[in-house]
């Protein structure tokens, strides 16, 4: 194993070892084996019941990362992960490749067509001759948009094509009917609205299912590690970036898989990192750059929300895990009070951290996630790990499913107000939460999507 680069075909070394410049649209600067690993955790044991070929499950998962702000060059990582089980679903071995490259594009054109389907993003090329070839004559190269979206407010899209329609209307309805199937039940509602300021009616149900994966897993696959406590962690995967239909809002009664969806939004797979005492705090420092810097004296408006991404606020949900939060200090020291079971959480002390693929392998940010200290990269989706859960639940209830708060803001007095946004209308919702320190400071924020503005108090 090295992490040597290997350099691109035709780039020859220079006297100081560093490649001659390359050109093109787009440009390998290096690639290196990251992490190559074989394990068999069951060894010598399972070579004594093994008397068949393996079932062989491989998960790939590729990631980008600008490397710096403001310039085209990304590292690129390829990870390839076989997992091989026996009829009794024992492990018997683990494969995994982690391979990467660093690329520098030039002069390539791209489009970012909106999010959630909105617009359509066109490039347009024209062709000419040179040579016997075709070739693309750059100078006449088009990027535009083409909305899908008409008009957000009246929820118009551009006219559906007939004989499109014709030809996919049975998938369509198929597709339509198999994410309204029934899944469970729950007597309260999951949002995210307040998920910010501490509800976790949305994303507790999500942790429990992780943790619940990951805990059998271990058990059955992994002896090595099933001494360590299995944790989970989740975010609040929309928290409003397209306004105030964009949060997740189940209601109360029958939980369908396109309900599913929304609790979990993004195709990730379960992954599961071993940690120390410091990595989980230094896992949440990153977490609570979620929040400005609040001080205490200022008596003009201040606003808590930062723009960290919602999808990044990773948060516990476990009556075995407490902290606070200290939005009065910088980033880095706003951790504070984090115990395990009841005491001050040792240091040195090992977890095991379900979470998705995602975070697992490095993205965010997050210190000491790079996928070396990943344990377990499941195949299976987050989604529909799940779905399984419900399905086993039957039942959810708000005592045992929606109400296990691990994090509390560090109470401070604040001269002026604290405020954040959320979807309009929305303080029964929170006041129903037992956030009573909520109150409404305008229904309207003036974007014109759906967004008012509220304050908290963080005395209380």
């Amino acid at each position: 194993m090295s992490d040597q680069p290997i350099l691109p075909p035709g780039a020859n070394g220079g006297a100081n070892g560093a490649a001659n410049p390359a050109t093109g649209p787009v440009v390998l600067n290096l690639q290196f084996t990251k992490d190559l690993s074989f394990e068999v955790p069951g060894a010598p044991e399972i070579y004594l019941n093994l008397r068949e070929a393996p079932r062989i499950d491989i998960a790939l998962d590729v990631q980008a990362r600008r490397l710096q702000e403001g310039q085209e060059t990304y590292e690129i990582s390829l990870q390839i992960r076989a997992d091989a089980k026996t009829n009794d679903a024992k492990t018997a071995f683990i494969a995994e490749l982690v391979y990467r490259g660093v690329f520098t594009l030039h002069g390539v054109p791209a489009v970012m067509p909106s999010y959630w389907g909105k617009a359509l993003g066109v490039i347009n090329y024209n062709l000419v001759v040179k040579n016997g070839k075709w070739t693309i004559d750059t100078s006449k190269t088009q990027v535009s948009l083409r909305k899908t979206l008409l008009d957000a407010t009246a929820k118009t899209y551009a006219a559906v094509d007939p004989t499109i329609a014709a030809a996919v209307r049975t998938e369509h309805e198929s597709a339509i009917a198999y994410v309204k199937t029934p899944i469970g039940q729950s007597e309260f509602n999951l949002s995210s609205y307040f998920a910010d300021v501490g509800d976790v009616s949305a994303i507790q149900v999500v942790n429990a299912a992780q943790a619940d994966y990951v805990s059998k897993y271990v058990a059955a696959n992994l002896p090595a590690y099933k001494s360590l406590p299995v944790l989970s962690v989740s975010a609040p995967f929309k928290s409003g970036f397209a306004g105030g239909s964009d949060f997740t809002d189940v209601k109360a009664g029958s939980i369908a898989i396109n309900n599913a969806a929304d609790l979990y939004l993004y195709p990730n797979t379960v992954y599961a990192v071993k940690v120390t005492g410091a990595g989980i705090k230094a896992w949440l420092e990153k977490a609570a750059e979620r929040f400005n810097q609040i001080n205490p004296a200022l008596t003009t408006e201040q606003p808590l929300i930062s723009t960290f991404p919602g999808y990044n606020f990773d948060v516990f949900t476990s009556a075995d895990v407490s902290y606070e939060i200290d939005v009065t200090q910088a980033k880095g020291s706003r951790i504070k009070n984090l115990t395990y079971k009841g005491t001050p959480i040792d240091a040195a002390a090992e977890f095991i951290i379900a979470t998705n693929n995602y975070r697992g392998s490095g993205g965010g940010g997050f210190p000491g996630l790079d996928g070396s200290n990943v344990i377990y990269a499941s195949p299976d989706a987050n989604r529909d790990v799940l779905i399984e859960y419900i399905k086993a639940r039957k039942n959810l209830s708000l005592a045992t499913d929606g109400s296990a708060r691990s994090w509390r803001f560090t109470k401070v007095t604040t001269a002026g107000p604290v405020s954040f946004k959320s979807a309009s209308g929305k303080l029964a919702t929170a006041q129903a939460l037992g956030l009573g320190n909520i109150s409404v400071i305008s229904d309207d924020d003036g974007s014109g999507k759906g967004l008012g503005i509220y304050a908290i108090d963080l005395s209380k």
